[in-house]
Order: C-alpha cells, then structure tokens, then sequence
C-alpha cells in the first residue's frame, strides 16, 4: 500500500510541474466530494436530489454575494454556521463584494470552502425589479424539458418472452413491462420568484400504456409555487417537501448523516420547498403555506395521497390490514402491483418558527391517518413498532449562536414515547472546530418521516455519543476526524439482542495548488453481529471490526484535462469468519475539448472483494441531475464513458455507457434479474433543453 501512495503522489506531481493556469472551479467537482462524504455511511439515498436541488438550482443561476440573505447561504450545506456569519458580518463591515477573489479575506474560509462555493456564486449590482407581472413570468422565465432514457444491454431472465406452452402463473417471475427505463421533466422558474414542475418516470419492467399503466408511465408528480407575496412566504399546490427542526419529528426528504462534514450534523435546509425528484415515498402531496412576520414563520400543510403497503389481510367490514409501507417504488409483478397505492394516507400539520441573529427556537405538529391499520409481524424484535391506523409527531427544536458556540437539538414524540438529540458546535479559533453530538432515541418512538442522525434506517432504539473535529494546522492541510459510539438498548433485525458499537472516521486534505488536491481516509467500525450457527438454539453473538483506506488525489492538469485516482482497501475481521479483504483501484480522465461543446468522462476500475459484505462503493459520473454509486464485489473490472455536447446553445445531449464485468462466473444477479454470462452493461441517453 505505501509503494502504492508513493508512487501516485509523485506521479501527480510531475504532472504538475510547470502548470500555471487557474481554471474555474467545477461545479460537478463539489457535488461529487459531497456525495463522496456519505457513501462511507452505507445508508445510501437513491435520488440525492432532494439533498443536492439548491446546488442543482444555483448552479443554473448563481447566487449574489451582494443580497443573499442568511437563508440563502444556510442552503450551501459546505457551509457552517460561522462561515455564514462571518460573511455577513464582512459584508457588513466593508461593503459590497467587488470580487469573487474577496472570499480569501473573509475570516473562516479556507481555500477547499471557497473551491466548494465558487461555482455557484457571483459578485454584482443587486436586482430590483423581481415584480411578478404577467408580461415579465412570459418574456423572462425559463423554461427547461428533460427526457432521460436508460436501460441495461443485456436481457435480464425476467424480460424474455415465454414459451407459449407456459402459462405466466407458472413461469415463475417475470417483468411484463420493456427494460427501458423512462423520465420525462418538465420546470419553469421565473427568478425566485413563480416555479412550476410535472414529473414522470417509468421504471425498468414496469407496463406502459397498458395492464397496470393504462394513463402511460407509473409515477407523475407536480407542484407550483409562488414565493414572496407580502406575508406569504411560499405557497405551494401539488407536491411538497416539509423539513422541520434537526429531522426528528418531521423530515419528508434525504438527509446528511455523518459524514466528513462534521458540521453537517447541524441541518438548515428550507423548511417548504417543491418536490421534483422521482423518490415515489418521501413526499407530501396538496397543499402548504408558509408566513412571515417579522421573527416569526408559521408553516400549515394538508397532505393526502396513496401509499405503498404490504398487504396482509383485508377483514370482513372493508378494512385493510398491512405489515409495512413499502418504500421501493417498483410496481413490475404481480405482488408489487397487488402492494400498489393499498392505503391512503393523510397528513395535516404546522409548524411555529421565531427567529433572530442568535437564537432559534421551533415547534412541529403532524397528525397522519391511514385507510388501513399497520399490524407488523409478532416478532421479538418488532415489540416496539408502531401499530394501528394513526399517528401523531411533535417536536420542540431549539438553536442558540453565541459568537464562537453553538448549541443546537430538538426533543420529539411519537408513538407514545420520546427521542432527543442534543449538539454542540464550537470553534474556538478560525482553523479549529469541533463538534458535539447527543442522541437518545427510545425504542417504541416512531416519526413516520423523520431525517435524524442515526446509526439505524431510521432513528429510534438508540444512545449514542459523536464526537467530530476540523482542524487546518498548515495553510493547505485540513484534517478531519469524527468518533461515534452508539448502542441499542432493544433488539434489531439483524442481531437479536442489545448490542453496541463505534465508528472511528480519519480524513486528511492536502491542497497545495488551486489544481491539485489529495486526500486520505481511514475509517473503522465495531460492532455485534450473529454468529452463523445454524444448530444453536439462541443466536450467539460475534464481534465484527471493519477498516477501510483510501487515497483519491485530482489534478486538473490543463483548461481541458483533469485526472483522478484512487486506491481502496478495505478489510472485515470477524471471529467466526477470520478476514475478508476488498480492494479498487481506479483511474478517471476528463476532457473538455477547446474548439467543440463536447466534455468526455471515463473511468477504468479494478476491483477484488472476498463476498458481498467487503464490497466497496465508488461515485461515479453520470448525466445531469442523476447520481451513480454501485457497489463493488467479488473480482472483476468496471468502465464507463460519459458523453456531453452541446448540439445547440439551449440543447444538450447526454450518453453514458458504463459495463461491469465479473471473473469466473456463468451469471450476474438472482431471479427475474438474473443476467447470463459474467458482464452486465448499461446505457443512459438524456437531452435537455433550455429556452
């Protein structure tokens, strides 16, 4: 391993002998070492886009530094607290900004922060003239249509035709919709002010215009929304997004774990917003008004719409008995169309926010009803469960700034029991941080969309203690660290007795040059796991300790040019199991030729993993507004190509091509997904048009 650093630390810098330019900061690059910072948590969201909308929206129509308030900054989530106020407070102090190059000046910014912001902020004349008149919503707003289309090369077993002598109900598993998976968007923004949204998306083996889908795809979302219409805030018609507080009582959206963001445990995000993404769960559907006056916002929401659930028995009167929400989205067989839109669920809610320059404090309320009552499994485990036909949440969260100290948390209840956390941010010098964080999550507490930190899939049956730091001994290094112990106080589904854990997280950033960046991590993870006895009559238990490393370094070499590497180990000590090993090893080329509108993305990875629990993730670069990080196991190699050009100013084209090939084996994946043969290729084909 330590040949290995050597020899790609040394070759980066030769590359970077004798360069001098100073391109512009990527906005792709932020977004990928934001992703990249949650991958190590292995509680992956499959659309980041609820995370990522603002850096998404700004980097179509960046910022002013010169007006934005302090909501508007509080979205970049690179940002801490004191970096947004010590941008104020400069702001304040000297004035307009008269250049982007100010930024190095403003007390708390380091060069990797400014790097992360640059892409989506700019320096100006603050606008006036944002009135929401007929004439102005048609001359200026924009308008942008999304078509995306994917699918895998190969024919998954359950796509083939059947025999006709073999009736579906003995076939065994089959999609009857094509491979193709489809998403149609269409949005419109006039400045802050009016947006407007319709989404629609197919998934793969889903029917489309036909037996389940006769109205054409399987999902449609839409919402408008108007901002700044005297007391009124936001309004929003259609689909929306609420998150209150830290996310305990009410976070309908992914959210920020831990991370190599210690900072980020701290969550700001808007409390209403549009909902757009293709997540077909975290999202409430009707209608949601936000107020302010003076400190004050009041938030009112009422929320009706259909909900996947696994059915489990429907009793003599009518009533619907299920055992769970089913999160998915897929609706290809039989049983998933059978789960599909089984119950209604209704949600109404508020939530009374007062506000100044230091203090924060907020409460929630949300009562849910369903058409159907949840009765989970009589399972040990499942003891705590929320169970019946309705729910109520409510929360206090509180967050008080003082100068160089934070306080932050929020206690909330559900379910006939309570959770808290508690943090504390501290920054007692300009190159020093540290962060503090409590939990205590009792295990019959429920939210039904909650976004707080948590070790579990959702935070309940928990006590933990964080503790993470940022430290920049040297003007181009910034270390950062993190300490996690938690502990289950009831059983899990996984390990059938209390247990505890820890998880040890090491980053180094070394950035000597505005184009040339490395970084290396460490991480470790300790925790009970059952012990595979299938002739014990109680499950015994084992310990099971966890180590990654990882080196990336990136150089962008020319105008054109950037290069990344990367070299990964990870290695998994079990007392039963003895070692299980991982390794990838990968290389990235991007190019933007000079003298075409055309930007090539590849990758050449290698990869060797023992089984699946040493798997390894690596982000991957993709078409606009879609995130890939697949999982990395067994022995073999993966590559991808993306393709961006510009076949006009207002429209561009987007293809990927990305193929996994694994050593040794006759077949990739299980049942209808099942492909023959040891290689499984994708391709992705998007365009988008502006005017």
């Amino acid at each position: 391993m330590l040949r290995a650093i050597i020899v790609i630390v040394i070759s980066y810098f030769l590359l970077y002998k004798g360069h001098s330019q100073n391109p512009l900061p990527d906005p792709s690059e932020t977004i990928r070492s934001i992703i990249e910072s949650m991958e190590e948590y292995e509680r992956l969201p499959e659309d980041f886009s609820g995370i990522l909308d603002n850096l998404d929206y700004y980097r179509e129509n960046p910022l002013n530094l010169n007006q934005a308030g302090r909501e508007e900054l509080e979205r970049f989530i690179f940002l801490t607290e004191f970096q947004v106020q010590s941008l104020l407070d400069y702001r304040k102090d000297h004035g307009p900004f008269l250049s982007l190059y100010e930024l190095q000046l403003v007390v708390g910014f380091d060069s990797i922060t400014i790097a992360y912001l640059l892409p989506f902020v700019r320096t100006g004349e603050i606008m006036a003239d944002n009135r929401l008149h007929l004439n102005n919503v048609i001359s200026r707003g924009v308008h942008e249509i999304l078509l995306k289309e994917q699918r895998i090369i190969q024919t998954p077993e359950g796509y083939k035709a059947l025999p006709g002598s073999v009736p579906p109900e003995e076939a065994g598993p089959y999609y009857p919709g094509t491979r193709d998976r489809l998403l149609m968007k269409y949005r419109y923004h006039y400045q802050k002010r009016l947006f407007l949204g319709l989404t629609m998306e197919k998934d793969a083996g889903e029917e489309f215009f036909t037996g389940s889908n006769p109205c054409g795809f399987d999902f449609y979302s839409g919402h408008i929304q108007l901002n700044e219409l005297g007391p009124v805030k936001s309004i929003i018609l259609g689909d929306y997004q609420v998150t209150t507080g830290q996310g305990l009582t009410l976070w309908s959206g992914s959210a920020f774990g831990k991370s190599s963001f210690p900072s980020s445990l701290y969550k700001r995000q808007e409390s209403l917003k549009k909902y757009g993404s293709t997540d077909e769960n975290m999202f409430f559907r009707g209608i949601a008004v936000s107020l302010a006056v003076k400190n004050f916002t009041l938030l009112a929401f009422y929320s009706s719409k259909k909900a996947d659930a696994n059915i489990t028995d429907t009793l003599p009167s009518g009533i619907t008995i299920f055992s769970s929400f089913q999160q998915t989205g897929y609706h290809r067989t039989p049983a998933e169309i059978y789960d599909e839109n089984a119950i209604s669920e209704t949600a109404l809610g508020s939530s009374l926010t007062y506000r100044n320059n230091w203090l924060k404090i907020g409460s929630t309320v949300v009562k849910y009803n369903y058409s159907g009552i949840k009765q989970p499994s009589d399972a040990l485990f499942r003891k705590f469960e929320f169970r019946g036909d309705r729910l109520v949440n409510a929360g206090l969260d509180y967050s008080l700034f003082f100068r160089k100290i934070q306080f932050y948390g929020e206690i909330s209840w559900g379910n006939n029991a309570m959770a808290t956390l508690n943090g504390i941010i501290l920054k007692p010098h300009q190159r020093i941080l540290f962060s503090f964080l409590q939990r205590s999550y009792n295990p019959q507490y429920h939210a039904r969309y909650a976004g707080a930190v948590s070790e579990n899939s959702e935070p309940c049956n928990e006590n933990a203690l964080y503790l993470g730091t940022v430290f920049q001994p040297f003007r181009f290094w910034k270390i950062t660290a993190y300490a996690d112990f938690f502990r289950f106080p009831w059983m899990t589904y996984s390990l059938r007795q209390p247990s505890s854990g820890s998880d040890i997280f090491m980053q180094a950033d070394f950035n000597p040059f505005k184009t040339l960046m490395f970084d290396l991590r460490f991480r470790c993870k300790s925790k009970l796991t059952n012990l595979p006895d299938e002739n014990a009559i109680l499950a015994q238990t084992q310990n099971q300790n966890t180590y990654t490393a990882r080196l990336h370094c990136k150089v962008q070499v020319s105008k054109s040019l950037i290069l990344r590497s990367r070299i990964e180990f990870k290695t998994i000590r079990a007392d039963s199991t003895g070692k299980e090993e991982g390794l990838l090893l990968y290389q990235d080329l991007v190019y933007r030729f000079s003298r075409i509108p055309l930007q090539l993305s590849m990758r050449y990875a290698l990869f060797r993993t023992d089984d699946y629990a040493s798997r390894l993730y690596a982000y991957e670069d993709d078409v606009l507004y879609s995130y890939s990080i697949p999982a990395l196991y067994d022995e073999g190699n993966r590559s991808y190509a993306v393709v961006r050009y510009e076949l006009l100013k207002s429209l561009t084209l987007w293809l990927k091509w990305s193929r996994t090939c694994i050593h040794d084996v006759t077949g990739l994946g299980s049942g209808p997904d099942e492909i023959k043969g040891n290689t499984k290729s994708e391709i992705k084909l998007q365009l988008r048009w502006v005017f």
